[in-house]
């Protein structure tokens, strides 16, 4: 059987809404890694975690909403699940 993945939570949806306009302002910038893309997602990670600091209550309760609804259809669709992190 396939793992399940979590559910994302709101600030991982604002990650992946707010990446192509952060990879954008990146390459004016003149930011690139063509060999290893680690660098730049973490500096993504950061640019967005400073963007999430900052925005308002309003945008955050539209993520909020946005990941109660996607856990609620997890549930749904994954009835039984129970997140069982990975031993390293």
């Amino acid at each position: 059987t396939a793992r399940v993945k979590r559910p994302r939570n709101a600030f991982i949806l604002f990650r992946q809404f707010q990446t192509k306009s952060i990879m954008r302002d990146f390459e004016h910038e003149g930011v690139r890694s063509r060999r290893n893309r680690h660098p730049i997602n973490q500096k993504v990670s950061q640019v967005a975690a400073a963007m999430w600091r900052a925005a308002s209550p309003k945008t955050k309760a539209r993520y909020q909403a946005m990941a109660e609804e996607e856990k609620a259809r997890h549930a749904r669709e994954n009835p039984g699940y129970k997140y069982k992190p990975r031993g390293k």
